[in-house]
């Protein structure tokens, strides 16, 4: 399946952490994916761990993990 690609308008109004995306696009698998992420024991993920905790208790915890921007380009951290 191939998903076309969203042309957007205007600048973000957050810059986009993924700025080469045909790049990453073009070489992305799901097992390097794979083994960025910690895991359970026997294979399974906790995505809360994997989205909040594991960032939090590493090199990037002073960073902002995760924010929403509004319709109203009002950003929530």
């Amino acid at each position: 399946m191939h998903w076309e690609t969203i042309h957007k308008q205007t600048a973000p109004v957050v810059p986009p952490r993924l700025a080469q995306y045909d790049r990453a696009r073009s070489t992305f698998t799901w097992s390097e994916a794979r083994a960025e992420l910690s895991g359970l024991p026997g294979g399974g993920l906790n995505m809360a761990h994997e989205a909040v905790d594991r960032h939090a208790s590493a090199a990037n915890a002073d960073k902002i993990a995760l924010q929403c921007v509004a319709r109203d380009s009002s950003v929530s951290r």
